[in-house]
């Protein structure tokens, strides 16, 4: 039921924007998110990148943190290898002009389906290997005057690995200003 004071407040904005809230055309450059439903809290995962209508996974995981493994990719923690992989990627690909995706699925059986997709993609003959078990590091090992420079050799070894996964994916070096027929950000 629509509340009185609602409607007269409603009344008093100016056209436009009592138009624009209504078509929620205030939201149209956002980007989707679905949330998971239910209790599907354990899911596998894809990042990859979205271009010409296309996904190219270069990296498979599984969770239950859901939004908090984005959140790890974000702040690419060196002290947590895997992050600091995936993270540095993804912020490689992004000075590259590339949009990246995460897509996933629940799963009752995250790790062995993990297993799977990275076994699937990685024999696939058409499909370039997945970051997955490569350039992994103990940290605890470094002596720590040692960190920064091995930080910065770690971070051009995997600039190297997503140029070979680029070519070998067929896919421009630089990605154009607007990849032609980018995936939805839903899709």
């Amino acid at each position: 039921m629509v509340n009185a004071d609602s409607e007269r407040n409603k009344e008093k904005l100016p056209t436009s924007v009592r138009l624009t809230m209504a078509s929620t055309g205030i939201f149209r450059d956002f980007s989707r998110f679905q949330f998971p439903v239910g209790r599907d809290k354990e899911i596998v995962y894809a990042t990859g990148i979205d271009y010409g209508g296309q996904f190219y996974p270069f990296y498979v995981g599984e969770t239950e943190r859901h939004v908090g493994r984005i959140g790890d990719y974000l702040a690419a923690n060196f002290y947590a290898p895997t992050d600091f992989r995936v993270g540095e990627a993804i912020r490689y690909l992004h000075s590259k002009g590339y949009v990246i995706g995460f897509r996933y699925k629940p799963s009752q059986r995250r790790k062995e389906e993990q297993n799977q997709f990275v076994k699937q993609v990685n024999n696939s003959a058409t499909q370039p290997k997945l970051l997955n078990r490569k350039l992994g590091y103990n940290y605890q090992t470094i002596p720590k005057s040692m960190i920064e420079r091995f930080k910065e050799k770690q971070r051009k070894e995997i600039h190297r690995f997503i140029d070979r996964f680029l070519s070998t994916a067929n896919l421009p070096s630089e990605c154009p200003q607007e990849a032609p027929n980018a995936s939805s950000p839903d899709g």
